[in-house]
């Protein structure tokens, strides 16, 4: 799929890009919707790579990225019980932190960039 190749900050960016921020208390999420999913995964697997792909393999692709969503969609209902994201919406940057497993660079930089995506105040420690 060539996300091998990938960074953790090019996938956030890509799904920065497509999702839309929204106020829960004093916190600002980005969100994005399962529709617009399906354009940062595209923006994410270049052509070279997906030329290769058979019918088969395009679905089963599909079919991944779409329980990956899911996961992180039941993941988002759960934690944001009093707020809700909305229907077929997930918190961008946890999804961004997800992917990045899929992603090039080492557990220990991918630790890192994650932490720094999560801590939007840049206070050094999680609250939640």
């Amino acid at each position: 799929t060539g996300l091998l190749h990938t960074t953790l900050e090019d996938i956030s960016s890509i799904l920065m890009r497509f999702s839309y921020k929204k106020r829960l208390g004093d916190e600002i999420i980005y969100v994005l919707k399962r529709d617009e999913f399906g354009k940062c995964i595209r923006d994410l697997v270049s052509h070279e790579y997906s030329k290769h792909f058979d019918e088969e393999e395009l679905e089963n692709y599909s079919n991944y990225f779409t329980n990956f969503f899911t996961c992180f969609e039941k993941l988002s209902s759960a934690l944001y019980t009093a707020a809700p994201l909305g229907v077929d919406c997930v918190n961008a940057k946890e999804l961004a932190v997800g992917l990045s497993f899929l992603c090039a660079g080492n557990k220990s930089t991918k630790l890192s960039t994650a932490f720094e995506l999560l801590d939007d105040k840049a206070c050094g420690y999680f609250t939640q």
